[in-house]
């Protein structure tokens, strides 16, 4: 049996070797069979990149060049050897075609093209700017070409008309110049007597000078050191470095009076001593003793601090002691109470306090407390205003940092807090739980504390009503991008700008941003840009494997760079 398959095998090479058609339809048939077995992998990897390659290197131009191949295509394909006849009609099509993407060039790209690309792409950027012929006129140049490929006679013909127009037109450019040119004045005749005298005035006006009178000093003139001295100060005094590009009018900072303050956060003395009371019955029922030493009101929660108790040992009197002391027993103190034993009986707090969940912390940081956060009746309103207004965000705002207001903690203070420290931010929690009001409240915070030379945005909002009221603002390096194929092309364009970026850190000698905006040979300025998007989920389903590879870039190696991400996406529990 094998010995028949092996020639079968020869049987089929003899035949494949003498017929060069069979070769090429099993190369088919194999290459066919290999891109189905890896269609994933060729779909991820090859589409996208050929995509990108082709927008940013020819822009909206391939439009016209895809009209053109399958134009040509056709032709070869109808004509077959009669198909090099149309050769003039071909090259001057071609022609065109590349006046067409230089004509481009000329226009910066939109969004949807990588932000320092026009929209004919490298290919016409190049054509317009950096061919040793000036784009005007090699436009020019490149339609009389095609004129003259496909219509010779017609183009000649039409060329020496034009040559005469242009010529009769030159002159009678210079005949109305001509006529509007100053005319020669005219010298009135003056009688001889008249004239005689003039001049003989004239000539012994000079002799009457003394040469004393002729060749006096100029007081006014300074001396010549300190004509000297000015130059050799103006040609010592450094130069201020050049700025690649400017922002503008400065931008004036919002006032505070803007924003408006919310309700103190408040609870009734009288209830909050009634819970304390509870729980510390509660716990003693249980055998815990402690005491509530401190109560914090919160928006939404109010901490109440525990200071845990002692054990108790009781011990029984001796046989040998009196009979009154065989009465009693007598207890000293132990040990501490177990913080694990307070913490074991939250489920019994919750219970006796009617709340719905209790949070304990053990211990609170900083304190030798255990703080347990007991949920407010009615929760309050937190105000921006007052914690914009703290005196940690001026702080962080003179470190030149990215101030980034939080909100309140449960027991009440500010909780501020600078984004370079993070240097990433992720909002996770189910619907309706508050995430797109988290976002435009650091948005806010920030805008209201730093200035466009300093911070950039890039806003990212798939459902289109979250972050679009933020159009207009000059922080945007774009308008708020909505469609998830449009935010797939800014991210690449952002991670462009990081690697930008890195090579002029490397130009300068710099590790980070933080130590480029302070050296002297900063080359342009370099704000933070801060990219938010909204909904991570929504576009993670259109795009997930080039929104994934950007995004986990630009978190690993944009902190040196100064990009950071504010993203928001859906979690199915609440417990974040």
């Amino acid at each position: 049996m094998f010995t028949s398959i092996l020639t079968n095998i020869k049987k089929l090479t003899r035949e494949l070797s003498d017929n060069p058609s069979a070769q090429a339809a099993v190369l088919f048939v194999a290459s066919i069979i290999i891109i189905y077995l890896q269609r994933e992998y060729i779909i991820e990897t090859f589409i996208p990149n050929i995509s990108d390659i082709v927008l940013t290197y020819v822009g909206y131009g391939f439009v016209s060049l895809s009209i053109f191949f399958i134009g040509v295509t056709a032709t070869v394909n109808h004509f077959r050897k009669d198909s090099l006849i149309f050769w003039p009609q071909l090259v001057s099509t071609l022609l065109t075609v590349i006046s067409i993407q230089l004509v481009m060039g000329a226009f910066k790209g939109p969004q949807g093209i990588v932000f320092k690309e026009t929209t004919g792409g490298r290919f016409g950027k190049y054509l317009w700017e950096d061919f040793y012929i000036p784009g005007p006129l090699l436009l020019l140049l490149l339609l009389l070409i095609a004129f003259y490929i496909s219509w010779p006679k017609f183009s000649l013909a039409k060329l020496k008309l034009s040559k005469l127009y242009f010529l009769s037109f030159l002159y009678f450019l210079r005949k109305i110049f001509k006529s509007k040119s100053k005319k020669p004045r005219i010298i009135e005749k003056k009688p001889y007597q008249e004239t005689k005298d003039n001049i003989q005035q004239k000539i012994e006006e000079p002799r009457k000078k003394s040469l004393q009178d002729n060749y006096q000093p100029i007081k006014n003139n300074p001396p010549f050191e300190e004509k000297t001295k000015k130059i050799e100060e103006k040609i010592d005094a450094p130069k201020k470095p050049t700025r690649a590009f400017t922002f503008g009018k400065p931008w004036a900072i919002p006032e505070m009076s803007l924003l408006e303050y919310g309700p103190e956060a408040s609870i009734s003395s009288d209830e909050s001593k009634l819970v304390a009371e509870k729980i510390e019955e509660t716990l003693i029922n249980h055998g815990i003793e402690v005491r509530v030493n401190q109560i914090k009101p919160g928006p939404t929660v109010t901490m109440y601090g525990l200071t845990p108790g002692w054990t108790r040992k009781t011990r029984r009197p001796k046989k040998n002691d009196s009979e009154d002391d065989n009465l009693d027993e007598e207890s000293d103190k132990g040990t501490r109470v177990k913080v694990d034993s307070i913490v074991a009986r939250e489920k019994d707090l919750a219970l006796a306090l009617a709340a719905p969940s209790l949070r304990i912390e053990a211990p609170v940081p900083g304190e030798s407390i255990v703080g347990i956060e007991v949920p407010n009746k009615k929760a309050l309103m937190v105000s921006l205003r007052k914690t914009l207004e703290h005196e940690k965000v001026n702080s962080i705002k003179q470190e030149m940092g990215i101030p980034l207001a939080l909100g309140q903690g449960s027991s009440g203070e500010a909780t501020i807090t600078d984004l370079r420290k993070l240097p990433h931010l992720l909002i996770a929690g189910s619907t309706g739980s508050g995430k797109s009001v988290c976002i435009n409240t650091l948005l806010v915070s920030m805008i209201s504390k730093m200035t466009p030379d300093r911070l950039r945005l890039l806003l990212i909002d798939p459902k289109r009503v979250e972050l679009t009221p933020f159009n207009g603002i000059p922080h945007l390096i774009s308008p708020v991008v909505v469609e998830p194929e449009d935010a797939v092309k800014s991210l690449k364009g952002l991670l462009e700008e990081m690697i930008r970026r890195y090579k002029i850190l490397e130009e300068i000698g710099v590790r980070n941003i933080d130590s480029y905006i302070n050296h002297p040979k900063a080359i342009e300025p370099m704000p933070y840009l801060v990219i938010a998007i909204d909904e991570l989920a929504d576009l993670m389903m259109t795009a997930p494997y080039e929104v994934e590879q950007t995004l986990t870039r630009l978190a690993q190696l944009g902190r040196a760079t100064g990009i950071h991400l504010l993203v928001a996406t859906q979690r199915p529990s609440v417990d974040v």
